[in-house]
């Protein structure tokens, strides 16, 4: 009888710690999302104020700290979003790179700021996974997505 006690109260403590180890890992894997989500805001608020310097740009001297938040954008896109995102702050980084005394009118910024919100649109959710699309560790990652082998058969 005591032996059937024992057994059954190691039964319990294994399913509580079952449990407890379920609740830590969901709360994890919540706060990993939302610190990518930060994380995604962050590189979204910053191309927005590129856009906003670009629109109010008067000097010369303006321009080198937008190309330094463009390559901050850079520096996290690559990890956070998928191959869109950085080759959309590639193409706003040339934009600034262009940029001469003659051609401030930046007709180009407009359609550039109407571009932010669509294409920043899909990965501005918490519940959206991380992506790199340059770390060469991305194929383990249990939070990237996994792209299909044309010759699987399911």
């Amino acid at each position: 009888m005591l032996t059937g006690l024992i057994a059954f109260a190691t039964v319990v403590n294994g399913a509580i710690a079952v449990y407890i180890a379920w609740q830590q890992y969901k709360v994890n894997h919540n706060r990993l999302q939302f610190d990518f989500y930060e994380r995604r805001i962050h590189v979204y608020r910053l191309t927005k104020e590129i856009l906003q310097g670009l629109e109010s740009l008067k000097e010369d001297s303006q321009i080198e700290p937008l190309r330094d938040k463009c390559w901050d954008a850079l520096a996290e896109a690559d990890f956070l979003f998928k191959q869109e995102i950085p080759e959309y702050l590639n193409e706003l980084k040339k934009h600034i790179s262009g940029i001469t005394q003659e051609n401030r009118g930046f007709a180009k910024t407009k359609k550039l700021d109407d571009q932010v919100k669509e294409k920043f649109a899909p990965y501005l959710h918490i519940e959206q996974p991380r992506y790199s699309t340059s770390c060469p560790l991305s194929p383990l990652c249990p939070f990237a997505p996994k792209e299909e082998t044309k010759n699987s058969k399911n």
